[in-house]
């Protein structure tokens, strides 16, 4: 076979130095006749049509791309015949010749790589692009570091439309599998995948046909094997990347927080969620309790509260209670025969109401907690907010539709005590907040529900709990939640001396831990038969579970007892 020199403009190749091959290219390594530098030629041939949009989308990429970790583009060009893409010349391969030729690469190296490849993702964000195809294949090695490569299925975000699934299945990420959905975080899944191939050598989850592999993700944890050990601080960040749910997983700018990664570096502009503007025909100025406390008019612990009144109903209860003096209803001292039915109701409303703020107190905690088993913090969120939209739709009925859901026996000769206009108000009020954890788990559901749908077919339970309150499969649902985070919390926590102290941190997290076990204990006693309001009123004792108190080791050694006992049940 006979070689030959070739010269475009002032770049120059030999046909015997080839350094990769595409369906439709060839890369040859190159020099500028000018400065004498390396570098690598791509020539692709027109006759290729099909794949002209890759190319041209390449280029187009590239060209606004300027980082040190992204491969630099010098120049194209256009003949009759071909196209020549010219970039710098990375002398040491791709990263995946590196790991066929060492099987894996030892931590430090490892970690030295991501810092540099999540440093061009970064400068992809800038750009508001996504790479789409990040695998070792398309990572770049030269003496000045890394590269990332081959942008032929890059694009902006607001770009991506019905799009069909192109790049690796090994790397894409489940809602990519799936339903063909990019995000931006769909790069972030690829590199925690690649991460794991790095250290290990494989990927973490093996199959041979896409629904393998989605089935695999969605029902098997990430595990990692002790040869070659890693530190739990990478496990931790691998684990961040491979969370199912693209709400929960890491972003870039969280990514570059992280201990593994932090370090001097550019700062990362701060991203704020913008948040629906809320129409509202009057604003309420109003002192009310601390909503931790919602039975007590303690005048000292006061809020502002901003509340949205378009129904008349709602402006006329607030408007008596917030305009009387001092905030203050004057109560009826005269004590009629129905006076106990009507302490009753009374009892029985507050029972809801503080079961109300209890699931809402959950749900704002239960975001700042990544959880191992796939999928398990979704699951957790729709029981949550489920059960809180269920239980506020049925007090809003009752107080304000004069839809008698509670079936009380003298709620007409209740709505005329003072006690009601107290109690609606108060949670009127509260309502607002409730409705908008509410609003955030329907938006949850809205923007992901082909996805769910999907994960239906690989987690049955899935279906039970998105479709109705299926409490046999919730108990089982929230007993895994207490296991699991009880093993994260015992991995923080020395026991071994009963004098230790415990930190704030762990304060809350011990607390959050009792709280899900109590809840656990509410679905177990009260909700496997037909819920009685009126006895779970007189025994959950619930708000003593609604304050943050001072706990010690005993306390924690305590609830790990419980568990200990429910983990054998």
């Amino acid at each position: 076979m006979s070689y030959e020199t070739r010269v475009i403009m002032n770049y120059q190749f030999n046909t015997c130095d080839i350094i990769g091959r595409g369906f439709s290219s060839i890369v040859y390594k190159g020099i500028n006749t000018i400065t004498k530098e390396n570098v690598a030629i791509k020539v692709i041939k027109r006759q290729f049509s099909d794949q002209l949009p890759l190319i041209q989308n390449e280029i187009q990429i590239l060209s606004k791309l300027q980082g040190r970790n992204i491969l630099k583009l010098y120049e194209h060009f256009t003949t009759q015949n071909n196209i020549y893409i010219i970039t710098e010349y990375c002398r040491q391969g791709d990263l995946g010749q590196k790991l066929k030729q060492f099987g894996y690469l030892r931590q430090e190296y490892a970690v030295a790589i991501i810092r540099q490849i999540i440093d061009g993702i970064y400068v992809m964000a800038q750009q508001n692009i996504i790479h789409r195809d990040l695998k070792p294949q398309n990572i770049l090695i030269n003496e000045d570091g890394i590269k990332i490569a081959d942008f032929g299925f890059a694009k902006p975000l607001n770009q991506l439309q019905n799009e069909m699934n192109v790049g690796t299945p090994l790397y894409m990420s489940p809602e990519t599998i799936i339903k063909s959905q990019y995000n931006a975080k769909s790069d972030i899944w690829s590199l925690g995948v690649l991460f794991y191939e790095v250290l290990f050598g494989y990927p973490p989850w093996q199959a041979q046909t896409e629904q393998e592999l989605i089935f695999k993700i969605l029902n098997q944890r990430i595990s990692f094997p002790d040869v070659p050990p890693v530190s739990e601080t990478v496990k931790d960040f691998i684990k961040q990347c491979l969370i199912v749910d693209p709400y929960l997983r890491l972003g870039i700018t969280e990514l570059l927080k992280h201990p593994l990664i932090k370090r001097t570096t550019k700062k990362a502009e701060k991203f704020v969620r913008p948040t629906d503007t809320e129409s509202t025909e009057q604003t309420i100025k109003s002192e009310i309790p601390n909503s931790s406390e919602p039975w007590t008019s303690n005048s000292s612990n006061k809020k502002l509260v901003y509340v949205n009144c378009k129904n008349p109903q709602v402006n006329a209860i607030l408007n008596k209670y917030l305009n009387t003096k001092n905030n203050q209803v004057t109560n009826n001292n005269t004590v009629t025969k129905n006076q106990p039915l009507l302490d009753e109701i009374s009892l029985i409303l507050q029972s809801q109401f503080s079961l109300c703020i209890f699931l809402n107190n959950i749900i704002s905690k239960l975001k700042d907690f990544k959880l191992i088993t796939p999928l398990l913090n979704e699951k957790c969120r729709i029981i949550f907010s489920k059960h809180l939209q269920s239980i506020k739709d049925t007090i809003y009925k009752q107080l304000i539709e004069s839809d008698n859901k509670f079936k009380f026996k003298d709620w007409q000769l209740f709505c005329k005590e003072n006690a009601y206009s107290r109690f609606s108000a108060k949670f009127l009020l509260e309502n607002n907040q409730f409705t908008k954890t509410c609003q955030e788990y329907n938006q949850m559901i809205k923007s992901n529900k082909s996805l769910i749908i999907e994960y239906q077919k690989y987690d049955s339970e899935f279906y039970q709990i998105l479709f109705g309150l299926e409490w046999k499969v919730i108990k089982k649902i929230i007993k895994n939640l207490i296991i699991e985070f009880n093993h994260i919390i015992a991995q923080n926590i020395d026991t071994s001396n009963l004098c230790n102290k415990i930190n704030k941190s762990q304060q809350i997290e011990i607390s959050f831990l009792q709280q899900l076990y109590y809840y656990y204990e509410i679905v177990d006693k009260y909700y496997l038969k037909e819920f009685d309001e009126k006895k779970f009123a007189q025994e959950s004792n619930i708000q003593q579970y609604m304050v943050v108190k001072e706990l010690k080791i005993s306390d924690y050694l305590e609830s790990r007892q419980l568990i200990k006992r429910l983990m054998k049940s």
